[in-house]
């Protein structure tokens, strides 16, 4: 791929703002716009997201890192008068958060990179949209053969070596369906909805378990450190990431197949700076940003202007063809079943 210079790529960037940019004197001087977003990739944000939409605008950005369900807790704690304008956070969270009304419809007459987003990326009936693709599979430390099936886990050589996730992370979902599936043989996309399987399996795998981790840096440890040999499932982006800077760890993909995930954007209702967070949203669907986001996350652009490198294909869903290849959840149908399935959890796997 040609490389882009910091100069064209911060101009290239400013051009995608259009009208935003030519009024930037009246609209955005000394203004401060507040996101509350993603921890674990607010290094790869704040260098190729923020930083240049700041140098375009003139528009102070505040990043509070946060994640999951204590996002939404967050910003449900002040609905009344909201701090942010924007929350990154993941598709299956802005539908739990819009339960709460906690989210608005995009504006899209004042978002033009939306036109280049695939509609099955925009979701919530146009109160979300995903920033990035991702490969959610199987972690491992790389002095082990990587595991072929998902039930190779619960294989005696993984006795107390296997990490899975908390109940209120995603991936939990994602386990506890793929259980559910090779228990009963049905397809991933019927096995999530009669997930009585998955709970029974996922029982014969507790002898296996060496913990249920909270946190992804202290499971990301442990497995670099080869106290755990797996872990499951994992989003690819957490992973090689670490692997590139020498780590002993990598991700596959086993028979059954992995699940995609998104990482999305939406705007708070009520927020302080609407107009801002919708084009500070829209800033960072462009295509150059997505570009820079993808490759900096090793994941999949959201554009369909982009073109990432054959190189990531085992990688990220790099293309539309490859994300149709991984399973999707329902997350309504989930979120809709949510207190049943954390009690159930909790009191059958994580006791």
């Amino acid at each position: 791929m040609k490389q882009i210079s910091r100069r064209k790529f911060v101009a290239g960037m400013a051009g995608g703002l259009g009208a935003m940019v030519a009024t930037r004197g009246a609209l955005a001087q000394n203004k401060v716009l507040h996101v509350i977003g993603y921890t674990d990739i607010r290094d790869v944000i704040a260098k190729v997201w923020v930083a240049p939409f700041e140098k375009a605008t003139g528009v102070k950005v505040q990043f509070f890192p946060a994640g999951g369900t204590e996002l939404v807790g967050k910003v449900r704690a002040e609905q009344s008068k909201p701090t942010y304008s924007v929350m990154l956070t993941d598709d299956w969270l802005i539908n739990y958060a819009r339960r709460f009304d906690l989210v608005q419809p995009l504006p899209k007459d004042k978002m033009p990179a939306l036109a280049d987003v695939d509609p099955s990326l925009q979701f919530e009936d146009g109160n979300g949209v995903a920033i990035l693709v991702l490969l959610t599979g199987l972690a491992f430390n790389s002095s082990i053969k990587p595991p072929a099936s998902w039930s190779d886990l619960w294989r005696p050589e993984f006795k107390r070596s296997i990490l899975i996730p908390p109940s209120s992370f995603a991936t939990s979902s994602m386990l506890l369906t793929m259980a559910a599936s090779i228990k009963s043989g049905k397809p991933i996309e019927k096995a999530q909805y009669d997930l009585d399987p998955g709970y029974e399996y996922l029982k014969e795998l507790k002898p296996n378990f060496l913990t249920i981790y909270s946190n992804t840096s202290i499971a990301l440890n442990l497995l670099v450190q080869g106290e755990a040999k797996a872990a499951a499932p994992f989003y690819a982006k957490n992973v090689f990431r670490h692997a590139d800077a020498g780590a002993k760890i990598s991700l596959t993909v086993p028979k059954e197949g992995g699940f995609v995930g998104l990482n999305g954007a939406a705007l708070i209702k009520n927020a302080p700076e609407p107009e801002l967070g919708a084009q500070f949203i829209n800033f960072g669907l462009t295509a150059e940003v997505q570009r820079a986001l993808a490759e900096g996350c090793i994941a999949g652009s959201v554009n369909r202007r982009v073109e990432l490198p054959a190189s990531m294909a085992d990688r990220a869903p790099i293309n539309q063809e490859a994300i149709r290849k991984l399973h999707k959840l329902d997350w309504v149908s989930f979120n809709d079943r949510r207190s049943d399935l954390l009690d159930r959890w909790n009191r059958e796997i994580a006791s």
